[in-house]
């Protein structure tokens, strides 16, 4: 076995001086190798090492690349940097594979590839696209409120807060996804497996925003949602939320407990204070 290799034999590179020790190694396609390197971080690091030379992998793909130092016909991708083009690689490894007839790799399909890296490559991927369909009817207007959220109102008269998959995944409390609403195709496939849009009425949309808006504080400047309002909205309408977020560890999301603790004391001194069931809930501005 050859000293830089794991499982694999016939590892073609030496190279303990650009990313330490191969722990594992194997190919993926054609001139596309998956490592795990124990180098100098703590723990071992995951990397696709790609040949310039391989037809497998696109020009397009290459360019995220960075040329390995002593080995410069090798570009390498890092996966615990999201912008290495890992996301990318792995996309073209899958279409490799379903070209050729080849099975799927530890359930990374063209579809979850695209799904997740659109978040960080929208150059190569697109960016998300609002869903024409929706719980509620068909998409007749929308605004974006970030990539791949948007305010959608249907041929129903409703409207709702579309929120892609890897963000209502990932950032969006189990307490909010309770008011979430899915489409047909996604109850019927398993939205694990469709891997679509979380949709939430208007009535609760203001909680999943406010948590994206936590998570993503740029928002705070958009003209289609006025915070102030937003939170008014919740104080009036969701005080089961309040509630659990008050017994929430504040390092989770200090800022939403913050602005939630400000309002508990606003409102213990003066149980009306600003915060008038006639006025300053129309939080929305679409």
């Amino acid at each position: 076995m050859n000293q830089n290799s794991g499982t694999n034999t016939g590892f073609p590179w030496y190279l303990s001086d650009d990313l330490g020790k191969i722990l594992f190694a194997e190919v993926e396609c054609p001139g596309v190798w998956y490592i795990s390197a124990e180098g100098r971080h703590v723990v071992a690091r995951e990397y696709y090492l790609v040949e310039r030379q391989t037809e497998a992998i696109s020009d397009a793909a290459k360019a995220y690349g960075e040329p390995l130092q002593k080995h410069p016909e090798v570009l390498s991708y890092d996966f615990e940097v999201l912008t290495s083009g890992a996301f990318v690689v792995r996309y073209e490894i899958a279409r490799y594979r379903k070209r050729n007839h080849m099975p799927v790799l530890n359930d990374h399909t063209m579809l979850s590839e695209s799904v997740f890296g659109r978040e960080y490559y929208p150059e190569y991927f697109g960016r998300y696209a609002v869903p024409l369909i929706t719980p509620r009817g068909f998409t007749t207007r929308y605004r974006e409120l970030m990539h791949g959220v948007f305010f959608v109102e249907t041929d129903t008269c409703d409207i709702m807060l579309a929120v892609c998959y890897p963000l209502w995944k990932t950032e969006l409390t189990d307490f909010t996804l309770r008011y979430s609403e899915q489409t047909e195709l996604d109850r019927e496939r398993g939205i694990d497996n469709t891997l679509g849009y979380s949709f939430f009425p208007y009535e609760s949309a203001c909680l999943a925003a406010l948590e994206l808006i936590d998570i993503h504080p740029n928002l705070r400047k958009s003209d289609l949602v006025s915070v102030r309002e937003l939170m008014t909205t919740i104080w009036m309408h969701h005080q089961d939320y309040l509630e659990m977020w008050k017994q929430q560890d504040p390092s989770f999301h200090p800022v939403l407990i913050e602005a939630f603790y400000q309002f508990l004391e606003q409102n213990q001194k003066d149980s009306q204070s600003s915060f008038d069931l006639n006025e300053g809930t129309d939080w929305l501005h679409f």
